[in-house]
């Protein structure tokens, strides 16, 4: 009986190990821009991927878009996924994927390595503790964090920023990680509009 248990144990050992790598975060439900209810998995399968919590009336957001663009054309092969909270409605995130940019700039790339959720119900968000819009959250293909915090350090309070960023955080850290070399700053502190819960 005890050789038995122990083969079976043995049998499972995989799959109990698949489990654990699997974070809880990645089966969370979400609404895509056809309102259309969907789950985080299939967005990101194995691949690392990097999601910003983001607003559409955040002014900051906005601000962020050609640079989180340019990013996801010179990493196209990471999957950049913008989580908008329960405080928007699907038609701001339509307005704000067609608007903001150069004439909708980041409608196009819906299709190649850009996706735009709606965490209707905020679940996401509260898994990540995400306090802020925007805040970026890499993760290997694993689902283990590498870095989260602020894009760059071109805001440095709401209202003041540098006429141009001088540390890029997020860009370095995924640079880090495509070269095997340690992240040399996991986390920094996000400046944007607060996610109230």
């Amino acid at each position: 009986m005890k050789r038995h248990f122990w083969y079976i144990i043995l049998l499972l050992m995989p799959f109990a190990a698949t489990v654990a790598q699997s974070p809880s975060f990645t089966r969370t439900k979400l609404k895509n821009l056809e309102n259309k209810t969907v789950k985080l998995s299939h967005f990101i399968e194995d691949k690392p991927i990097i999601l910003v919590a983001y607003g559409s009336d955040c002014p900051i957001c906005q601000k962020y878009v050609p640079i989180l663009r340019g990013m996801s054309d010179t990493f196209s092969t990471i999957t950049f996924i913008f989580v908008f909270s329960k405080w928007d409605s699907l038609q701001a995130i339509k307005d704000f994927v067609n608007e903001v940019g150069d004439k909708g700039a980041l409608s196009h790339s819906v299709t190649k390595n850009i996706y735009f959720l709606w965490d209707k119900k905020n679940k996401l968000l509260k898994k990540l503790k995400a306090t802020t819009t925007p805040e970026a959250f890499l993760f290997d293909r694993n689902k283990k964090q590498l870095y989260r915090g602020a894009i760059d350090n071109w805001f440095f309070a709401l209202g003041k920023y540098r006429p141009q960023a001088t540390e890029f955080y997020l860009k370095n850290a995924l640079t880090q990680f495509l070269n095997n070399e340690k992240i040399t700053v996991p986390q920094t502190h996000p400046i944007g509009c607060i996610i109230e819960y």
